[in-house]
Parts: structure tokens; C-alpha cells; sequence
């Protein structure tokens, strides 16, 4: 049976720390890599830290804030402001190259380790808007890497690429004990959850679907939230049985 050695390229939200948690259950040996960009939500990666100190996992925080010093993205650029989900300009929060730089990194970690496997973790939401998501983006970085070095086996997983974020949570919940609240989404990085942006619709979206408050978000914003999908005449209230 062949050993799994894991570099998991861990964000901190909730998406990646499932992936941890999964990598956790499923390799031999795990380590975590992050990356600070220049991201304005850098908090997450004070999650990514916490949630390897829990579990003893080595993890390497790499800056590359200069890929941030590029701009262009209200990610990294603090001129632009974060967009709204109903503007429909999701695809203005692409950082170009992103998951390249980081697949390249967690490769010389694997490297460096004498491991074999990178986890990384797209959604199937991701798809749409994010050409470095797609599943032919991932054969061919996974091809390019193994031909830039001496691990012919080095294999890029990415679990969820096909699957839906209400089903990584629900398989996070289920099947992992992950807890949500110690993860952060939210693009504007603050206090609390914006409850606008992409990141956190869709978020909050995926624990709606499951019939659960997202423990980032306080009860009265929550119930705030389900009227608001309740109203809209497209989620009904039955929704929020499915998975009890």
C-alpha cells in the first residue's frame, strides 16, 4: 500500500482546514504550507496557524507579498473595494498565478520534506471564475512540477474540485469533527464577517443548506440571513431539514 506524505496548502478557511483535517485521515505524514500575499483578510492565516498548533502539524507561513504588490485585485489592493456578491464581479477578486505560486512552493516543501503529494483544495464554485481552479490547470501544473525536479510521483490531490461547499461542510461536520468557527472566510479581513461579499455568501450559504448557523455569524444576524433566503423564494424553509 502505497504511503501518503502530505504538504496540505492550508488558508485557513473553511474549505482548506477541511482539507487538513481529510489529508490528517487519509496520509501517513501531513505538514501545512500558507502564504501570505498581501491578502487583506491576513487573519485567516492566524487560523491556519492555530489549527496546525492544535494537531502538531509542521506548518511554513511564506511571504510573497510581492505577488500582492502587483494589485489589480481588491484582495490585495486596499484602493479597490471588495464586491459585493449581487454585483456579480467575483471574477475582479482573481489574484493572476496565485495557485501556481503556491503549488510551486508547497512543491519545494515536498521536496524539502522527502514527501510525495500536495493537497489542494478548489470547489466545484470556484470553477467559474477562476481559471487556476480547473481541473486542466492541475494535470498540467501537476505535469510541469514533476518535470522541473526528481519527484515523478509527485501527485497534486484535489478532493473537492468537483464538489459543492455545502457538501465539504457537511463532510467536515459529519465525518471530521471540524470546527468551523476556528476557519475565516471573509474577504474584508475584519472584526466580523461582512455578510456581502462572495466569500461569505457563500459560506453562510453552505451551512444554510445544511441546516446550521455558521458559528462565525451571532443568532440574530443568522436569523436575518434565513429570512432573507426564505423571502427570496428560492430556498424554502424545507431546505434547512435535509441533513438534520
Amino acid at each position: 500500500m502505497e504511503e501518503i506524505k502530505a504538504v496540505v496548502t492550508l488558508s485557513g478557511g473553511a474549505d482548506s482546514t477541511t482539507l487538513l483535517h481529510l489529508a490528517m485521515a487519509e496520509c501517513q505524514e501531513v505538514a501545512a504550507i500558507s502564504v501570505n500575499y498581501g491578502q487583506r483578510h491576513v487573519k485567516e492565516l492566524e487560523c491556519a496557524k492555530a489549527v496546525c498548533k492544535l494537531y502538531n502539524i509542521p506548518h511554513k507561513i511564506v511571504d510573497l507579498t510581492v505577488l500582492g504588490g502587483f494589485g489589480g485585485s481588491p484582495l490585495v489592493d486596499t484602493t479597490i473595494s471588495i464586491p459585493a456578491q449581487n454585483c456579480n464581479l467575483q471574477s475582479t477578486t482573481v489574484v493572476p498565478f496565485r495557485n501556481t505560486f503556491i503549488a510551486t512552493l508547497a512543491a519545494a516543501y515536498v521536496k524539502q520534506l522527502g514527501y510525495n503529494t500536495i493537497y489542494m483544495g478548489p470547489t466545484w464554485e470556484d470553477l467559474a471564475n477562476y481559471p487556476d481552479c480547473r481541473p486542466e490547470y492541475f494535470e498540467y501544473l501537476n505535469k510541469t512540477l514533476r518535470a522541473g525536479d526528481t519527484i515523478h510521483d509527485l501527485k497534486i490531490r484535489t478532493p473537492f474540485i468537483n464538489v459543492k461547499k455545502n457538501m465539504i461542510i457537511l463532510f467536515g461536520l459529519q465525518r471530521l469533527e471540524v470546527d468551523y468557527s476556528k476557519t475565516w472566510t471573509c474577504y474584508k479581513g475584519e472584526d466580523i464577517p461582512c455578510m456581502e461579499c462572495d466569500a461569505c455568501r457563500e459560506r453562510a450559504f453552505s451551512f444554510y443548506l445544511n441546516g446550521i448557523r455558521d458559528p462565525l455569524i451571532d443568532e440574530e444576524r443568522w436569523q436575518i440571513y434565513v429570512k432573507e433566503m426564505e423571502d427570496s423564494g428560492k430556498f424554502p424553509i424545507t431546505i434547512l431539514k435535509l441533513n438534520k
